[in-house]
């Protein structure tokens, strides 16, 4: 049986859960989104979600693909077609021209990522430690072996 692309998709996404690159992923489809919503036509490329165009990705910045994908494989965007890219470092290289599929949805999912990315600059809190769980029965002595409290 022949696996579709956005089967492939799916499934990619839900192998890719811990990636390091999932807030810049967010930051570029909450630009790319804002710069669709705008656009009178509602279309555009990743460029377009660019600030600075002669920047360069101190990675590579083959996580902006993912950019893209998660978009399209929800449904928010569809491609269009291909036009050569702005960003000097792409060379005139092709780039994928995108569409919002719907407006209502895009504006849903930018407040989604904001609301994720703010939850992500917050710091974790740990509960306190009830009384009864606080006397351990094992320690570390200094040199990391375990020594009994009863010792």
């Amino acid at each position: 049986m022949t696996q579709t692309y956005f089967q492939f998709a799916l499934e990619f996404r839900t192998v890719v859960v811990d990636d390091r690159n999932d807030v810049k992923i967010a930051k570029g489809q909450v630009a790319l989104l804002a710069a669709l919503v705008l656009a009178n036509d509602h279309r555009g490329t990743l460029d377009d979600a660019t600030a600075d165009l002669s920047a360069t990705f101190d990675d590579g910045g083959k996580w902006r693909g993912r950019i893209t994908l998660g978009l399209s494989v929800d449904g928010i965007i569809a491609e269009v077609g291909a036009t050569n890219s702005k960003r000097i470092r792409r060379n005139r290289g092709l780039i994928r021209r995108w569409r919002l599929v719907d407006v209502d949805k895009a504006r849903r999912k930018i407040e989604s990522l904001k609301r994720w990315l703010d939850a992500t600059k917050k710091p974790l809190t740990v509960a306190p430690v009830a009384a009864s769980e606080s006397n351990n029965t094992q320690s570390t002595n200094n040199h990391g072996g375990n020594n009994h409290a009863s010792e």
